[in-house]
């Protein structure tokens, strides 16, 4: 039975499923509406019709992966409704610190990132050309992916106390009795706390260890598996904003090539300028607008062969 919100009645599960089936339409559950634009643009790439419906929208649901799992353990368990759920409902949840915790779902109709979240995703190279292009008065030409693939070695090799911050929140996550002085409820901001940075440099080595035997390092692969996929995300807006800001300074002097202004005396000009307005937060805004298809590949291979054959 559907129950009422602000006046209008909630589809209730066996609805979602009957409505697949009829419609031909498969159903995508989603955590929540914050990453449904993402969604939509990864779906589009999809051969069969696709409708996102976030758990919190179905009766007796409310938001997050805890509820969609819940949604896909009472689908198993109905009888009526358990045949018809592969091919035409699926499940998407962020991976977290599921797998560390040995706490994956069993479902073969819940899909798993397999970084720590949609966030993630968005912290590679790709991203970075439009961004300057965007950010700056610089051409989209040769140059500016040059100047792009400077912006992306530089955040590479800036994320020492990430990782040393991340093992610990991690730490704190699977082992109960550990008190970690950074966790998963922290923001990027704290990683500027000289406090914890000297803390965490003491435990170096004991943090090392630690990451050893689950194959984690500083490496951006790695990080995408374990940092908090907002802090990551937000610490690479960070670094990128910087970069952008002290492009016009390097012009031509520390590896950054000759914007045709500089080359012709006009350095009051240059094409590196920053554009007005531009933050952090509006990098972030035009990242996420973006979809770098090397980092979704993976996923849209995945959703394809499930909405097409189901599930064994």
């Amino acid at each position: 039975m559907t129950v009422e919100n602000g006046g209008y009645e909630l589809p209730t599960k066996s609805e979602i499923v009957n409505d697949a089936i009829m419609s031909g339409q498969a159903a995508i559950i989603l955590e929540g509406i914050t990453d449904i634009q993402v969604y939509q643009r990864i779906v589009s790439r999809l051969d069969r019709d696709v409708v996102l419906k976030p758990v919190e929208l179905i009766a007796n649901f409310g938001e997050g992966c805890s509820e969609v799992v819940r949604l896909f353990a009472e689908l198993e368990e109905e009888d009526d409704l358990r045949p018809y759920v592969p091919k035409n409902i699926l499940g998407i949840i962020d991976k977290d610190v599921r797998d560390f915790r040995g706490e994956m779902p069993q479902n073969g109709n819940v899909v798993v990132l397999k970084h720590y979240s949609m966030e993630s995703h968005f912290a590679c190279r790709s991203v970075i050309t439009r961004c300057l292009a965007d950010s700056t008065y610089a051409p989209q030409d040769d140059r500016l992916s040059q100047v792009a693939e400077q912006a992306y070695d530089k955040f590479c090799n800036a994320n020492d106390v990430l990782f040393l911050a991340s093992v610990e929140a991690l730490r704190g996550a699977v082992e109960d009795n550990y008190q970690s002085a950074f966790r998963y409820s922290d923001g990027v901001g704290r990683l500027n706390d000289a406090g914890l940075v000297h803390s965490l440099e003491a435990k170096r080595q004991a943090l090392v260890d630690f990451a050893e035997p689950y194959g984690l390092s500083a490496s951006i692969s790695s990080l995408k598996r374990f940092v908090k996929g907002k802090v990551l995300l937000d610490g690479f807006c960070n670094e990128l904003r910087q970069f952008i800001r002290e492009l016009p300074g390097g012009c031509g002097t520390t590896g950054v090539p000759h914007c045709d202004y500089c080359d012709a005396g006009l350095n009051e000009k240059c094409c590196y300028r920053t554009k007005p307005g531009v933050t952090e937060n509006s990098l972030k805004n035009a990242i996420l607008g973006q979809l770098p298809l090397a980092e979704f590949e993976y996923l849209i291979q995945e959703l394809q062969e499930q909405l097409n054959s189901g599930v064994a």
